[in-house]
């Protein structure tokens, strides 16, 4: 389970003073990779919180753009290989005259996470002396959860249910990123500081297995994602 949305409510009353000061030093410790690593792909990073905008939401600061999840746990996460996409299999026969007793378990597994980009802005900085700057998202955007498999419709409410249990009890079914968030970065002389907001998506990959009172089995399974927490993401 995530914390994320407690940890955007506590944090309304950092300042943007505070947000300026701790993404300049995140950016001063990611941005001089030694020269030993020059052409090195970047791989995705687990970034760490370096302040708050003015809505609450966290801004994030690493070298690369491609970042996951801080507050998903690394350990074991690379064996969580996703399951095959598989369409929905039926198995029995209604006219057996069998009875059975109704079940259907769902079966998931936590992927690493991935910042879906919503907004993505840039502050190029072309004097010879350091100068603070607001970056503004203008626009927002509908995230809502899906399926990539063919889960029937009947199954698509227990797997949703399942994630929100066993993944993230703060989950949604949709979530709009902000309209108008701000927070201020000090940018140094001669830099492009680049800015991306966007929706943290809880992705998953399910199995689920049904019998019905007639002893009709169905199962099939995929991967899916739902949006959760919205975040900004600064680097150059």
């Amino acid at each position: 389970m995530h914390g994320g949305e407690t940890r955007m409510r506590n944090a309304r009353g950092v300042s943007r003073v505070l947000i300026a000061a701790l993404a300049v030093s995140a950016l001063g410790l990611v941005t001089g990779p030694s020269a030993a690593l020059a052409g090195t792909p970047v791989l995705p990073a687990y970034p760490s919180v370096v302040g708050y905008d003015d809505e609450g939401n966290p801004v994030y600061s690493t070298a690369g753009k491609d970042i996951l999840d801080p507050e998903e746990d690394p350990s074991g996460m690379a064996d969580q290989v996703p399951y095959v996409d598989a369409d929905e299999v039926v198995v029995g026969d209604q006219a057996s005259g069998e009875t059975c007793t109704p079940k259907t378990t769902v079966t998931l597994k936590n992927l690493a996470n991935k910042l879906n980009v919503d907004w993505a802005d840039s502050v190029i900085n072309k004097s010879t002396s350091k100068g603070k700057y607001t970056v503004k998202a203008e626009t927002s955007k509908k995230f809502t959860w899906s399926l990539s498999a063919s889960a029937a419709g009947e199954f698509k409410a227990a797997i949703f249910a399942k994630v929100t249990v066993t993944i993230n009890a703060g989950i949604a079914a949709e979530r709009t990123t902000t309209y108008g968030s701000t927070f201020e970065v000090e940018v140094p002389a001669k830099t492009t500081i680049k800015a991306d907001r966007g929706m943290w998506q809880e992705k998953f990959s399910y199995t689920y297995y049904s019998i019905g009172k007639t002893c009709l089995i169905k199962r099939g399974s995929g991967t899916g994602q739902a949006p959760y927490r919205q975040a900004w993401h600064i680097y150059n």
